[in-house]
C-alpha cells in the first residue's frame, strides 16, 4: 500500500502545481487532466469518468494468517 500512497500524495502535488491554486475545486480539475509518468507503480492518467488508468495491478493473499504478496500483473 505504501507505493500506492506515495504516487497518489504525488499526483495530488502534480495536480496542485498545475492548479496554482488550493481551492479543492480548482485543483480536482487540473487532476483530472494530468498525465504522470514515472510513478512507482507506473504511469497514470484518467479516464472520461475520472478513474485511473493503471497498468498495473498487486494481488495479496492469506497465509498461515497472513497477508502476503502473490503476484502484480
Amino acid at each position: 500500500m505504501t507505493p500506492c500512497g506515495y504516487d497518489a500524495y504525488m499526483a495530488a502535488v502534480g495536480a496542485i502545481e498545475a492548479a496554482q491554486s488550493t481551492d479543492g475545486a480548482t485543483i480536482r480539475d487540473a487532476l483530472a487532466t494530468l498525465e504522470i509518468s514515472g510513478l512507482i507503480t507506473g504511469d497514470l492518467k484518467f479516464d472520461e469518468n475520472g478513474d485511473a488508468i493503471k497498468n498495473y495491478v498487486a494481488i495479496k493473499t492469506f497465509q498461515d494468517g497472513k497477508i502476503v504478496f502473490s503476484d502484480a500483473y
